[in-house]
């Protein structure tokens, strides 16, 4: 719990900073920015799985590492992705994009908890790392 909450924390942390620097600098940059450090993240799960055993503090320390990297992505892509959608649409017309998206957002962030649904119904609430 202590690593998602560090997630939601770096994601709070540069969220204004990256609204900045996107509105300064550009937002498609930001964007990419935070492409690169999402591959940086999935690097680290990556590495956090490899090396995971029981109680084992290295492939925590990857863990924590990687969600933190990937609060920071979602703080820099977030905002500025949403202002260059809002930008890209006729005026008039934002609300109904605007709407498109949480639908389909929320949509998709009820996908991870119906698969730990079906993975709990079809194991049993059995967990081991053979």
């Amino acid at each position: 719990r202590s690593a998602e909450g560090l997630q939601g924390i770096s994601n709070m942390l540069s969220a204004l900073p990256a609204g900045y620097l996107a509105d300064k600098w550009s937002r498609k940059a930001c964007i990419r920015l935070g492409c690169v450090l999402q591959l940086v993240a999935g690097i680290c799960l990556m590495l956090a799985v490899a090396v995971a055993s029981p109680g084992s503090l290295h492939a925590f320390a990857l863990l924590s590492t990687a969600l933190v990297i990937q609060g920071v992505c979602d703080g820099i892509i977030t905002g500025p992705m949403v202002a260059l959608m809002d930008d890209s649409c006729p005026a008039g017309r934002r609300s109904d994009v605007e709407t498109a998206n949480a639908v389909i957002y929320s949509a998709a962030a009820s996908l991870g908890p119906l698969l730990g649904l079906i993975v709990l119904i079809t194991k049993k609430n059995v967990w081991t790392l053979d």
